[in-house]
């Protein structure tokens, strides 16, 4: 068992993400701004990054599990909010949702870029 006084700042400090990292993690939160034309890559992509970087990078493969966990909460919200057009409460939340999933993705896509890690607000995290 390691002493804490023999520790260094190393020990504690994690490595910075590479470029390559930063950009695998910038994609995977990308990706949600294709949400709107093609539901599907919105969270495959992001799965495929985390199953072939998991092993390789722990800064890729929690940025792409952020990013399936807040793709997968917004299409469950979106087909609820689907649903609910039939009593017209739907229609008032469609676009607010289609908005704050682009705001929402931009904003974690630029937090990653700079090589600092993101977590979506107020979703559930189905994946850990």
């Amino acid at each position: 068992m390691q002493d804490q006084s023999s520790r260094t700042i190393h020990d504690a400090v994690p490595a910075a993400p590479t470029e390559r990292e930063v950009k695998l993690a910038t994609l995977a939160h990308l990706c949600g701004l294709a949400a709107s034309f093609t539901p599907m890559l919105a969270t495959v992509v992001p799965v495929v990054i985390y199953l072939t970087q998991r092993e390789q990078s722990e800064f890729v493969a929690a940025q792409a599990r952020e990013a399936v966990n807040f793709q997968l909460n917004m299409l469950f919200l979106l087909c609820a909010a689907t649903i609910l057009t039939l009593v017209l409460v739907g229609w008032l939340m469609l676009p607010i949702l289609i908005i704050g999933q682009i705001v929402m993705a931009v904003i974690a896509a630029l937090e990653v870029s700079q090589g600092r890690s993101y977590r979506y607000p107020w979703i559930v995290r189905i994946i850990h």
